[in-house]
This record gives C-alpha cells, structure tokens and sequence, in this order.
C-alpha cells in the first residue's frame, strides 16, 4: 500500500502552491456501494462530460492498428450497452449484444487484424475479424442439457456447450435471452492452433451471466478463462459476484499463458467485496483481470474492446487490470467508471509470474477509452484517501496511452512502478484529455523515496483542465519529456515536485479564467456536460503550429513498436489528422 506524500507544488515555473498528497496504493475498484454513483463530492460530469471520444481513424496512431476505432468511440454521451465504436466485425460486439451470422455460418467477429511489432491486434490468429466456425451451438434458459444444442433443441447450461465445444473444432456458442446462473470456465489448450470457440449473446438479445449466490473459490472469474487460446466473449452482461471474505470474484478472468484471447461489447457490473481492507491482502474484488502467471508462455494478442465496467467495490484491487507476463494487448474503446479503485492498469513485477524478466505487462496501446468517476474516497480501504487513478502504468513497459478521456478520477493518468529498482518504461501518452482530477492531471515518478521509477516517458499534447496540480512529479524520475501540452488550472497549480529528470519543451501553461482558454471550459466542475477543450480563437498564435515537432525516436532511446514512426501521432484526439512536422499544441489539432 502506497503511504501518504506530500510536495511542494509549483505555480508555473515557480512555487507557489499549497502541499498535494500523493497517490496511495495501486489497486482499483468502484465507487462506493454498488450501484449507485460515486459519492464524496466527486459526482459525475455525465458518461464522459459530452465530449466525443475518438472519432473516425481510430487506428491511426500507433503501430497496433486496431482495426475497429475506425467507427469512432461514439464518445462521451453513451453511457450504455457494449459501445457503438465499431471495434467488431459481424458477431462481434457492437450495442451490447452480438451481430451477424446464423446457424452454420457465424461469423467470429472481433477487431480486425493489425499488427504491433508482430503482435496481431484484433484477436489475431484463427480469430482474425470474419473467420466463420465450423458450427454453432445454442444455450437457452428453457433448453436440457441432454439436448443436441441446436437452435430448435438448445442445452441448458452454458457449461455443457463449453464442454461439447473442446478445443479441436471451432464452435460459435450463441446464449438466447435470459439470465444465467453460473460460473463458466474454459480451460485445457493454449497452443495457438486451438480452435476457435466464440461465446456470446444470440444477435438481437441479450444473455446474462449473473452471480447472485454463488461463491468465488479462491481468486475465480465469473467467466473464468485459464490456459485457454483463441476465445472470444463478446457482448455479455455479467454481474453480481460478492464476497465478504477473502476469496476474490472477478468478472471475467485469464490466468496462465495464452493467446488470440478478444473481450469485446460486455457489460461488467457489481462485482463487490464487502470487507475491503488492504491488511493482509484480504479484501479483494476485479471487475476485468487479466494475470500472466506462466513464466514461459504469455498472454499474448489480447483485445479488450468496447466493454463497459462499472459499479465495482473492489477493496485493494482494480477495475481492469493487466498484470505480470501479458505480451502483446489493445485496450480500445472501453468505458471505465462508477468504480472505488482504480479504472485501467497495467502491472509489473508484482510476483504474477514469478521470474522478474517476463512480470510486467507490455507491448501494448490503450487508446480511446473513457474512464470516469474513479475514487478511492469512500473506500474503507484507503481511509479517506484519494489515490485512485483513471489509468495506471505500474511498472509496465513499451505502452502507448492515447486519445482517452479521463475526468472525475482521483489521479487522471500515472505513470509510475511501487516496487524499489523496478520501473515503468518506455511509456508514450499523447492526445488525452484530463480534467477534475483532485490529485493531479498526469503524476509521474515513484510515490516515496522507497519505491521504484519512471523512465524514457513522454508525455505529449494532452489537454489538462482544471485538476488540483496539472503535473505531478515524485520520485525517481528519469529521462522523461513533457512537451507541447496545454495545461490550465484556476489556482495556477501546474507543477508538483522536483523537476529533476524531466524535459519541458513548448507547452502552454495558463491560470485564470478558464473562459479565455477553452470554447466552453465546463462549469460547474461536478456536472459539466458539454465541455469543448478546443482553446478559444485569441489564443490562436500560441496554440496553432507552435508544437515542437517530435517526429522520429529520440537519440540515445530505443522505441517500441507500438509507438508508431512518428512519434507525435497522425492523428489528434478527436481523430483529426496531425500534420507531419507542424503540430498544434494540446489535444486537439486546431
């Protein structure tokens, strides 16, 4: 658990500020009590503050082209179902339920193709966007389980067809409307040859998986995925999977080595642990987790994409997480929020795989998300503190975090490693929006003296609004750039900490009226609903081609693939294309 820290903050380019504490530990979950909102003042904004997450050319920027941000993130206003961005081809997971394909021709569905340094994005492998399976096999509440599994004569239990399915035939699993009450595991064949099985709702229905009753043994998923390649889970409600002991629900969970693994259009709510305490690591709960705990095969070619995860009370643990030897991901257009940890992290050498050279997860874009009212505030397990992050980089390496929205999050974005001698590396965050973050907009560096550090960071045109302190620097920083953001804050709060490691090129750092900076700023900071972080016309001059351009890998610095070639982007947050070598300052692209 991270302590308490406090720094001095910096107004500008002097100091001037009041003390900030700093996050506290790494470990995320929902805001406090089950279905309703966050509470502790930190309220809402609406589903993402009215501002469009994404727009069309999702894919542009990066190196994992991801196939299905080409429909845009449909953006702030949705708040329901799987997401309308179109991450899926037919059966996959637009609007919450699956589409496409009948009996006998199904399409697998998923992101499509892509490729990060030889890491296939959207599924990958036998599941590549529009493979049909072989056959497809039906689930209904009024089927029997001695039943043939056909449309006319349906199983029973969604068990039963994950069993007749195996792993050498590739099987579409189609769940007709209705709720489930079940645990569902797959298990047995991580080769890359397994055959592909595809478990989703019947297209025009909804399935529901829900957990009201049943118990977690040890740490288990609702949908419980081990060893496991080439699954697809796509456009499920899965819900209501408590604790009030040690175990750990999870929503939906992979554990070992596996790979061409696609979430996509799922629905995770209230998954709870009532005990949340942090002593001995007993209160536990995860909304999306995601462990790499074999040593010699990762989790490789994951897609997260379009799912929603919300409502959680998750005591030490997190929303969504990617922790230990995960290899290869895309964490695209998800919507994260309502929770009383943090939204999206990923983890390393926190023992998930127990040799240090493969426990961090990496290679990986998390682009186009929405992540908001993220508080730890009125989580027992953290005392009153505010230590949730919108997304985190624990000890992760070779990840780009892009495009996202963050707002109404404790800490918005957080690059940093708890564990003394390791560090996040080679971490790229470009084109994000943050604002109302009552820590900081972006925190960058260890939390104490004692943990570890940041290192080979950049962090270029994002667009911080109105956080406590714009940037947050601790401990630890090295080799790091802050560059061509835009950052304003009433109080005149920009800086926190030591500068030590960090290199400031061409931002535009203002205080004051928010009015003369932004269209319209948002105002009141707990119900904006139409915020435009464009800066105003009188601005023009200082914003418009006045970036400094960063087009090629810094000398001295070895990039990874998932950056891209052009490392300030081809495309702005809302998808508008940068010009090459003449760049505006902030987020957007003016």
């Amino acid at each position: 658990m991270k302590t308490m820290l406090v720094v001095a903050t910096l107004g500008c380019l002097v100091a001037c500020g009041a003390p900030v504490s700093a996050p506290d530990a790494g470990a995320g979950g929902s805001s406090g009590g089950g279905s309703t909102t966050t509470g502790g003042g930190v309220s809402g904004g609406g589903a993402a503050g009215g501002l469009t997450a994404g727009g069309s050319g999702g894919g542009a920027a990066g190196g994992l082209t991801a196939g299905g941000s080409g429909g845009g993130a449909s953006g702030g206003s949705a708040t329901g179902g799987g997401g309308s961005a179109g991450g899926s081809s037919g059966g996959g997971s637009g609007g919450g339920g699956a589409s496409g394909g009948s009996a006998g021709g199904v399409t697998g569905g998923g992101a499509a193709g892509g490729s990060s340094g030889g890491t296939t994005a959207g599924g990958g492998g036998s599941a590549g966007g529009g493979v049909a399976t072989s056959r497809e096999l039906f689930v209904a509440t009024t089927g029997a389980d001695t039943n043939p599994g056909t449309m006319a004569q349906p199983f029973r239990t969604i068990g039963k067809a994950v069993m007749v399915a195996g792993a050498s035939v590739s099987t579409t699993i189609s769940l007709r409307a209705g709720t489930y009450g079940e645990k569902v595991h797959f298990t047995g064949n991580s080769s890359a040859t397994a055959a592909l099985v595809v478990l989703r709702s019947f297209p025009g229905e909804q399935a529901i998986i829900d957990g009201t009753g049943l118990t977690a043994s040890g740490q288990e998923g609702l949908v419980d995925i081990a060893n496991r390649s080439n699954v697809r889970i796509e456009g499920l409600e899965v819900r209501n999977f408590r604790t009030s002991n040690s175990n750990v629900p999870v929503g939906i969970q992979l554990t070992g080595g596996m790979t061409n693994v696609t979430l996509s259009g799922n629905h995770v709510h209230d998954i709870v642990t009532t005990i949340e305490t942090c002593s001995g690591n007993t209160g536990n709960a995860l909304g999306i987790a995601v462990y790499g705990d074999d040593n010699a095969t990762s989790i490789s070619n994951l897609v997260l994409m379009n799912n929603e995860v919300d409502h959680l009370r998750t005591g030490c643990s997190e929303s969504v997480t990617l922790n230990g030897n995960v290899d290869g991901f895309l964490v695209e257009n998800n919507r994260v929020h309502d929770n009383d940890n943090i939204g999206i992290d990923l983890i390393g050498f926190e023992g998930t795989a127990s040799s240090p050279a493969v426990d961090q997860a990496r290679n990986g874009i998390v682009r186009l998300n929405q992540v908001w009212n993220i508080t730890s505030l009125n989580n027992p397990a953290y005392m009153g503190e505010q230590a949730a992050d919108g997304i985190y980089v624990d000890g992760g390496k070779n990840v780009l975090i892009e495009r996202n929205l963050v707002h109404n999050a404790d800490l918005g974005i957080e690059v940093a490693s708890e564990h003394a001698g390791r560090s996040s590396s080679y971490v790229l965050v470009r084109d994000n929006l943050v604002y109302y973050s009552p820590q900081a907009g972006v925190s960058v560096g260890g939390y104490s003296n004692a943990v570890g550090n940041t290192d080979h960071t950049i962090v270029i045109n994002n667009t911080l609004y109105e956080n406590e302190v714009e940037l947050q620097l601790q401990f630890h920083i090295t080799t790091t750039v802050f560059q061509n953001n835009v950052a304003h804050n009433i109080a005149g709060n920009f800086r926190g900490g030591s500068s030590s490691g960090v290199t400031f090129t061409t931002n535009l750092e203002r205080m004051g009226a928010a009015s003369s900076t932004f269209v319209t700023p948002g105002t009141p900071r707990n119900g904006a609903i139409a915020v435009d972080l464009h800066t105003v016309g009188a601005l023009a001059s200082s914003v418009v081609n006045r970036g400094t351009a960063l087009l090629t890998c810094p000398a001295g610095w070895t990039c990874p693939a998932v950056w891209g070639a052009d490392l300030q982007g081809t495309a702005d947050y809302a998808g508008n294309p940068r010009a090459n070598g003449i760049i505006d300052l902030g987020a957007y692209e003016n």
